[in-house]
């Protein structure tokens, strides 16, 4: 998810959403997998354009 963050962080919201789209897509066709709620919380984040609250890139 770092790629995402990163990408939201350089403005480049939309190449966000669509990579994580695309990984969505991978999850669920490839692996039959909902993706977790981590995921779904980014996109909501990438979505609100009030926030930039895509950190912390790795936890710990």
């Amino acid at each position: 998810m770092t790629v995402m963050r990163a990408l939201a962080l350089n403005g480049r919201r939309a190449q966000a959403l669509e990579v994580i789209g695309r990984l969505r897509t991978r999850l669920v066709d490839e692996i039959g997998i909902d993706p977790g709620h981590p995921l779904q919380q980014l996109q909501l984040k990438i979505l609100d354009s009030r926030t930039t609250e895509y950190l912390p890139l790795a936890a710990g």
